[in-house]
């Protein structure tokens, strides 16, 4: 098609094209060109179409549209418009001077409006075809990843489908048209990639999910029991504690003498209540092992080790029929020393499984790092 003569046999528009615009064709579009084909445009569809009134706005003045004044904004008025064809480029600012073009649709009665980009896929025809209720979506991109937030509420049977070259959605909640059905569908620009597909649930299923969850959690017997022991014994001891730091305060160090028989009662019991932990380990109510739970026990040692020295009880005096020694004393000393590398290696132990159950990531790269390092030491031994 020759621009020049198909320019000059439309006069009565008030754009004529220059040589310098047909030969920027093969490149790129400028102002002219596509305000040249927008008054082509307006023109025949105003023949064709008596009852419907469009409006295409020159690109210099849907640039100026960028202008955060309302000085500028009140001078565009569009209510007598039925749809307005506004061209957008790529620049911030409102100079023409954008590399790529691309042109918003907007209906003024449907309220709705059509972002038509080459680059991007559009389902403008698919809209006008359908009569259906669509969701308002807000859409991004980048090389290899297409993201979609549908706005919807109160969701029920949400169904997406996934195809080779499209994705449709439809689901029955509360959008801009009130409650009811709504659809959408895509048509991607190229085929998705089955292998790195990923599905993601909806945040609010996967909150009620969670709180679903959470509540069984709370709820079961066992979690109470546990819940009211744990409280129980921080609270009692918490209550000891400040008894033996209130008795100190008052009467200073002459609290030492009667420091026991002022906590007595309460100290047996929560002692005693401490051994319940070892059964709870034993009936798998909580995990772990009973020899570190018998340990951590065992701190009682260390507070009667004066009395077994003085009583010498449990202890094993020569002479006697086998001829035979034990001093009970000397044995809690020894084994008060074994503990210090047990009680270092139950914490190390206790760290690691914590950080498997709440740092699972972090366990994952460790363990990639560790066969990195051995693949790298065999790659340099060979």
């Amino acid at each position: 098609m020759d621009l020049l003569k198909y320019s000059v046999s439309y006069r009565d528009l008030s754009c004529a094209l220059s040589q310098n615009d047909v030969d920027s064709v093969n490149g790129w579009l400028s102002d002219n060109i596509i305000q040249f084909f927008g008054e082509l445009l307006e023109k025949n569809f105003k023949m064709t179409n008596s009852t419907s009134n469009i409006h295409f706005l020159h690109p210099i003045a849907s640039n100026y549209l960028r202008i955060d004044s309302k000085a500028v904004l009140d001078y565009f008025t569009f209510a007598e418009n039925d749809w307005i064809l506004c061209p957008i480029h790529d620049s911030n600012d409102y100079h023409p001077q954008g590399s790529h073009w691309s042109l918003l649709v907007i209906s003024v009665d449907l309220k709705i409006s059509f972002y038509l980009d080459s680059r991007l896929p559009t389902q403008i025809m698919n809209f006008i075809s359908d009569s259906g209720l669509h969701p308002s979506l807000k859409w991004s991109q980048d090389d290899s990843k297409v993201y979609i937030a549908v706005r919807l509420s109160d969701v029920e049977n949400p169904t997406l489908q996934i195809g080779n070259k499209s994705i449709s959605f439809r689901t029955t909640g509360v959008g801009a048209s009130g409650l009811g059905e709504y659809s959408f569908s895509l048509d991607l620009f190229s085929s998705v990639d089955g292998e790195r597909e990923r599905q993601m649930r909806r945040a609010e299923e996967m909150a009620r999910e969670q709180y679903e969850e959470f509540f069984k959690f709370l709820t079961n017997p066992l979690v109470l029991y546990l819940l009211v022991y744990n409280i129980f014994q921080w609270a009692g001891f918490i209550y000891v504690f400040g008894i033996l730091v209130r008795g100190w305060w008052v009467e200073g160090d002459d609290v030492k003498s009667k420091a026991f028989d002022l906590v007595a009662d309460r100290l047996i019991i929560l002692q005693l209540a401490a051994f319940l932990e070892i059964a709870h380990v034993l009936l798998k109510w909580v995990k772990g092992k009973v020899l570190p739970t018998i340990i951590q026990a065992s701190k009682l040692i260390i507070l009667s080790m004066p009395m077994l020295q003085e009583s010498r009880r449990f202890s094993i005096e020569m002479p006697n029929i086998a001829n035979f020694a034990f001093d009970f004393p000397t044995f809690l000393h020894v084994y008060i020393l074994l503990m210090l590398p047990a009680f270092f290696i139950q914490m190390q132990r206790m760290y690691q499984q914590r950080r498997r159950k709440y740092m699972p990531g972090l366990a994952a790269k460790l363990a990639r790092r560790r066969r990195a390092l051995e693949q790298t030491k065999r790659q340099a031994l060979h």
